[in-house]
């Protein structure tokens, strides 16, 4: 058997640093935190919960809960009712990322809420846990999965799904079962072996895998802590340092256990605002300013090109592939081209009609993105954007954007904006964005059980028809601009 050695000093070092997390864990005490921590802890909750919602009222996510039966249980599988833990855990953690809404950090690189939170809550509605509990598990699970994404470098190639957040799922349920210290650092170690290497190319290509990857964390996450709480386990190894050495990538041990400053890694998180990669919405930003500015013609095809100027990172979603959902989301012409053309950038700009729109496909295939050497100087503190419209018998227009709306480090979503962006995705499947934020935030407060989800958010009726072509929304914004100039 051909097995490369592993470095003692490296799997020594890792698990040093997991028992430091675990005791950290294990004592975090939820209504202790500051009050800027936790109020920014439940707006993300909210809004993890608001987007997961509307994903689980997707033609694919139901879908998979229709492919994938269940005759009840004592979890919530948001949008249908009565789950199993584990495939509640799965199937909402694959809903709150179909969409490309959910929180994400490009401090930790990843999406912790939606890769931990759903293993938490499936384990908290099992077990009847107390609400403060909870919110400490949630706490544990997304500042330990923040954490290891901080920590880890992964090979080029592969995506952060999948990967290191199931320590932190692993840690939070560990923390809702009542796990010792060196328990919960086992659940820790256990999860570090449960790890998938995730090409990025399939979220590219919009393969059905890559939302699946999120529902895999949640699920390994709870396999791990329940492999804790046997009690037949072992100190941990630091398997995970073997693994990321010998698959994955690196793991920086010392960035598990310490930080530039006291704040969690939740200050970090950037709440999105439009449904597509992350790396995209400044880009997007701009594209909203030149249609809000009147540049836009109402015949599309006067526009001879659109030029895009970003980052390295950025610029590697060029492609033009928007054939499902998924792909669109990750294609920096195709939602360039909708952002211009229908002044939308939620759920319905990567809308079967809107994919498959002639005027819209052949604007995407004018649009080019290049690396702008200033932009690229200033990341990764800035993630600025330019695209400059040239179109026919009128002058170039350029609208440009130091950062994306509701970067934390510049200008962190509010709850206003939070609140606003609920009501519109949730309107149609007919939920209440109101309801659902009572529900957060006085769980967050609560001393006594947990509300179960599925009293409140098990189920939801039938989604409103996707919106019209792009024709019928030109002639509407045509009607509307009444002598708005065609330059």
């Amino acid at each position: 058997m051909n097995q490369e050695p592993g470095d003692p000093d490296r799997s020594t070092a890792l698990a040093d640093a997991i028992r430091e997390l675990a005791a950290w864990s294990h004592e975090l005490d939820w209504p202790s935190q500051p009050d800027d921590t936790r109020d920014r802890f439940t707006l993300l909750v909210y809004d993890t919960l608001a987007v997961t919602l509307a994903g689980a009222g997707t033609e694919e996510n139901r879908a998979l809960r229709t492919v994938w039966p269940s005759a009840g249980g004592t979890a919530t599988a948001l949008g249908q009712g009565r789950s199993p833990a584990d495939r509640a855990a799965w199937l909402n953690g694959a809903a709150a990322v179909s969409l490309e809404l959910d929180p994400a950090s490009r401090v930790t690189r990843g999406h912790a809420p939606a890769q931990t939170m759903f293993a938490v809550l499936a384990a908290a509605e099992e077990h009847r846990a107390d609400a403060a509990e909870t919110w400490a598990a949630l706490l544990v699970a997304h500042e330990v999965a923040s954490r290891f994404g901080r920590a880890c470098t992964l090979r080029p190639g592969l995506h952060p799904h999948g990967s290191w957040a199931a320590t932190g799922a692993a840690a939070g349920v560990a923390r809702v079962l009542g796990l010792t210290a060196p328990m919960i650092a086992e659940a820790i170690d256990v999860a570090g072996g449960l790890l998938l290497a995730a090409p990025f190319s399939v979220a590219l290509d919009g393969g059905g895998a890559r939302n699946q990857w999120a529902g895999f964390t949640n699920h390994a996450g709870l396999l791990a802590a329940r492999v804790a709480a046997t009690g037949q386990g072992r100190a941990p190894t630091g398997a995970m340092a073997e693994a990321l050495h010998l698959a994955l990538g690196r793991l920086d041990t010392a960035a598990l256990t310490a930080g530039p400053d006291d704040r969690l890694a939740l200050h970090t998180d950037f709440v999105k605002q439009h449904a597509a990669c992350g790396y995209t919405h400044a880009v997007l930003d701009a594209a909203l300013q030149l249609r809000a500015a009147g540049a836009v013609p109402v015949d599309l095809d006067r526009i001879e090109r659109v030029i895009v100027g970003t980052n390295s990172t950025s610029a590697e979603l060029a492609g033009l592939r928007a054939d499902s959902r998924l792909a669109a989301m990750f294609s920096l012409p195709f939602m360039t081209a909708v952002a211009l053309a229908l002044g939308e950038t939620g759920p319905a700009a990567t809308s079967p009609a809107v994919r498959r729109d002639p005027v819209i496909r052949r604007l995407a295939g004018r649009v080019t993105v290049e690396v702008d050497p200033e932009l690229e100087a200033r990341m990764p503190l800035d993630r600025g954007a330019r695209v400059t419209l040239v179109r026919t018998g009128a002058p170039d227009a350029v609208a440009a954007v130091p950062n994306a709306r509701w970067d934390p480090r510049h200008a962190p979503a509010t709850w206003d904006d939070v609140r606003g962006k609920a009501r519109r995705l949730l309107g149609p499947l007919g939920v209440d964005a109101e309801r659902l934020e009572h529900w957060v935030r006085d769980t967050a407060v609560t001393r006594g059980p947990l509300p179960a989800l599925i009293d409140e958010f098990g189920a939801f009726g039938t989604p409103a028809e996707e919106p019209p072509a792009f024709g019928e929304q030109a002639g509407a914004r045509s009607q509307e601009s009444g002598t708005r100039s065609q330059e």
